[in-house]
């Protein structure tokens, strides 16, 4: 079993993934270990909203919450009997485990929450909180007015909380108010490392928000390079253990490192400093930073990780981001950016060992500069040279975007040494005092230092200038789509209850938009018979299509990978029987899926094509179609408050991020992609031309 240095403590989160020699029943102790884990769930709860006012928890449906924790963890196990070669056992028992994740046992529940709103955070979950209710009973869509007034839970009016939530609201309050610094004041640390939430409520309470001169704060990922392979090379138990033990006292130590490395020095805020780390267990860390500082704490990571073990290395992706950005965007920016740094699509001597970094900002494109750490190693390429360029004023603004101009404009044909000639007469127009220029072999070269010397101009902290017949009904787009969740569509003063799009239309939302493009067409109105007949309606999809082909979504038994050649390749996940005193907690009767070989799934395979499905189904091995899936844009939507003029919200603006599909590129190699949907419709004239999606025009034809 596990020592107690693997156990979360508070300068680290605990193992999500445990691997332990046991003498009893396996499946026993996997069913004693997931009640455990859900009593300290449930013990968690008591524990925290016990401690609101009685006015409070009279407000929330206990017996709800309870059903929602008790789905709410996911918990698979496998076991296979030890022998006496450590290494085969391990491998086979993940193997097992790989196979068993693959699967999902979906038990009936009756949460008795048909009607109720559902959580800005978890669409699949409803609120758990009482709604108020009018004269004539019926309920007000408002949270209780004694949670919106509670100035430290700071409810929004809408914010419809469900368990998971409300119990992370109310602990972050009882156990981190005051330790954990807001987006808001990382933003103003990169210009003031004395910032404190404190100013950010005076202001609030003021109504008196400043609008800052830096408004970017810097969301930190790490995760280690080859970890498997390296635990593979481990033969036993002993080793793994020293191996465990090193990772865990990393993970402990980061909270620390990051601390020192944002201060530097400077005196933290009293009573204590901020946690800057968010999540640190064995190899992965997650941590919000100030943007001027980032970098430090990327190298400090670093070298922190190589005391391991000088074999390991460490992939870092940092995104710069707007601090009044919704958290999961961006926090998807950062993941991207950890992924660019990972690099698992290039040949293995090229993957990982990186660092990425990704800026990201309000109405621009994303620019992500990736280096190795061997290339930082360069001092005309390492990033504290060009922040501490812009920190010194030593670099005009206009510098980077001259040289990327000749980047885009130059050809590589006339030579790379006119191509350095002409980027060092820029720098010397610019006066670039001070920096001195990398030799550039070709204009991609120079075009990424120019972005390079772009980002380094945020990470200084420094911004200011100096039985029917069935018929298949597509729909194609004429303007980007946007099809969101359940979350209500407006933004709440934490930026997350923003409705959140989807890569394609709930199928509900695609039967009810089919049957009332039906009612319309039949022009019967929508009388309590018509609407009875329009409910009978089976609609099936939506299904992506392409140039008049269906597209499906890849099956998850098929997993895409490299082979050692860096050629793709392919696995079929079967059932299979596990060997004698082996096993995993699916429900009897199923079997676990079978993983054959340690792989990385490759990105990219998230469609497939007709034919290519058809040929899987028949039991063909074969590498399908890249087809990746619809391209993406995010936009940023403002409404205005016509009461108060062009102040939308107090303390903050009225916005809404969204990703609407982008057809333009894709038009240029294909014919339009459509969105196809088989459905059962009655013998009737065919709708309008046209008809509203939201906030897009889509084009009927029927066949």
């Amino acid at each position: 079993m596990p020592s107690s240095s693997f156990l979360p403590t508070r300068e680290a989160d605990g193992a999500n993934k445990i691997l332990a020699e046991v003498s009893t029943d396996p499946k026993q102790l996997a069913e004693e270990t997931k009640k455990a884990v859900r009593d300290k769930l449930a013990e968690l709860w008591e524990s925290s909203i016990g401690k609101l006012p009685k006015e409070y928890q009279t407000q929330i449906y206990h017996e709800r919450a309870k059903k929602q924790l008790d789905h709410f963890l996911e918990f698979y196990a496998a076991w296979v009997p030890l022998g006496g070669d450590y290494a085969r056992a391990r491998e086979e028992v993940e193997r097992l485990l790989a196979g068993r994740k693959a699967l999902r046992d979906f038990a009936p529940t009756n949460l008795d929450d048909g009607g109720l709103p559902k959580s800005p955070f978890d669409p699949a979950r409803a609120t758990v909180l009482r709604l108020p209710t009018d004269k004539q009973g019926k309920p007000i869509l408002e949270v209780p007015p004694a949670l919106v007034s509670d100035p430290k839970l700071r409810f929004n009016k809408t914010e419809f909380l469900d368990a998971v939530s409300l119990l992370k609201r109310v602990y972050g309050v009882q156990e981190l108010l005051g330790k954990v610094p807001q987006t808001r004041t990382l933003a103003r640390m990169a210009t003031d490392i004395t910032a404190t939430n404190a100013e950010n409520l005076e202001e609030d309470l003021d109504d008196k928000q400043k609008s800052l001169d830096f408004p970017y704060f810097a969301i930190l990922l790490a995760d280690g390079d080859r970890m498997g392979a390296r635990l593979g090379e481990l033969k036993t138990i002993e080793a793994h253990q020293d191996f465990s033990r090193k990772l865990s006292r990393f993970a402990q130590s980061v909270q620390g490192l990051l601390e020192q490395t944002v201060y530097e020095g400077s005196p933290p805020p009293k009573p204590h400093p901020y946690r800057f780390c968010v999540y640190s267990g064995g190899d992965d860390v997650l941590a919000f930073l100030p943007v001027n500082r980032a970098v430090a704490c990327a190298k400090a990571l670093c070298s922190a990780f190589k005391k391991i073990d000088p074999a390991l290395s460490l992939s870092i992706g940092i995104a710069i981001v707007h601090y009044r950005e919704p958290l999961s965007i961006s926090l998807e920016a950062a993941r991207e950016a950890e992924k660019a740094a990972k690099n698992k699509s290039a040949p293995k001597h090229e993957q990982g060992n990186r660092l990425a970094v990704a800026l990201h900002t309000r109405g621009g494109v994303p620019l992500t500069v990736v280096r190795s750490w061997d290339e930082l190693s360069d001092p005309k390429l390492d990033w504290d040279t060009l922040i501490q360029a812009y920190r010194q004023q030593a670099v005009s603004r206009g510098l980077a975007y001259e040289l990327r101009e000749l980047a885009r404009e130059w050809l590589d044909e006339m030579g790379k040494e006119a191509l350095n000639a002409e980027a060092r007469r820029i720098l010397e127009r610019k006066k670039g005092r001070g920096l001195e220029l990398p030799e550039f072999g070709k204009a991609k070269d120079l075009e990424i230092y120019a972005n390079q010397l772009i980002i380094a101009r945020f990470l200084s902290g420094n911004l200011r200038r100096k039985p029917m017949p069935e018929r298949v009904l597509e729909i194609r787009a004429l303007s980007p789509l946007l099809f969101r969740d359940g979350r209500p569509f407006s933004a709440a003063d934490g930026s997350e209850t923003a409705a959140r799009s989807l890569p394609l239309p709930l199928p509900s939302t695609v039967a009810g938009f089919v049957r009332t493009q039906i009612g319309l067409a039949e022009g019967k109105g929508f009388t309590h018979e018509q609407l009875q007949n329009l409910h009978g309606l089976q609609v099936c999809g939506p299904l992506l299509a392409r140039g008049g082909e269906i597209l499906f979504p890849a099956p998850r038994d098929a997993v895409i990978y490299r082979d050692a050649g860096g050629s793709p390749n392919v696995m079929r996940l079967l059932p299979f029987t596990p060997p004698e005193g082996a096993g995993c907690d699916l429900p009897e009767g199923l079997q676990p899926l079978q993983v054959t070989q340690d792989v990385k799934p490759e990105s990219g395979y998230n469609f497939w094509t007709a034919r290519d499905m058809e040929r899987w189904l028949l039991g063909e091995v074969f590498v399908p179609e890249k087809v990746q899936g619809l391209p993406v844009e995010t936009r940023v939507h403002v409404a205005m408050d016509s009461a108060k003029g062009a102040r939308a919200r107090k303390g903050s603006s009225l916005a809404w991020p969204t990703d609407p599909w982008r057809w333009a590129k894709a038009q240029r190699t294909t014919s339009p992609p459509a969105c196809g949907c088989g459905s059962r419709c009655p013998t009737a004239k065919p709708p309008p031309p046209s008809a509203t999606w939201g906030a897009s025009a889509a084009r009927w034809r029927w066949r």
